[in-house]
């Protein structure tokens, strides 16, 4: 599985991948600190098996935030069915509401996310 990891907040990335790594699923796993960043890497991929199957996706980060990515996700016409979990610290009902308005998110999470919860988005992307 293919996991691109969006978030501004090095300390999370960490964790995350250290989590991800503990769940034994077989991966790969692209890190990057803001939305642009992430957007520049997926616009170079030239074909749908290099694109991620899934994004892990913070809301609130410098340059392009996480609403800004998705507006630029959905724009790149993509060929290929990318699963977007929001990984966030905002507790605002609002942003719960506003993810789930987009088709591509399957889960919204506030930090800190626990093993378990990895695991069960990623292994339900699997199947």
């Amino acid at each position: 599985m293919k996991i691109m990891l969006v978030d501004d907040d090095p300390v999370f990335n960490f964790i995350a991948r250290k989590l991800i790594e503990s769940s034994k699923i077989d991966f790969s796993l692209e890190e990057y600190l803001d939305g642009s960043d992430a957007l520049e890497a997926l616009k170079k991929k030239d074909s749908p098996d290099q694109l991620p199957d899934h994004i892990l996706l913070d809301i609130n980060m410098p340059k392009v935030n996480g609403w800004q990515f998705l507006e630029a996700l959905r724009n790149m016409n993509i060929e290929k069915d990318i699963t977007v979990t929001i990984v966030t610290s905002s507790i605002d009902g609002e942003d719960r509401r506003k993810a789930f308005s987009y088709p591509e998110i399957d889960e919204f999470l506030i930090k800190p996310i626990s093993k378990n919860d990895l695991s069960e988005i990623l292994l339900k992307k699997k199947i």
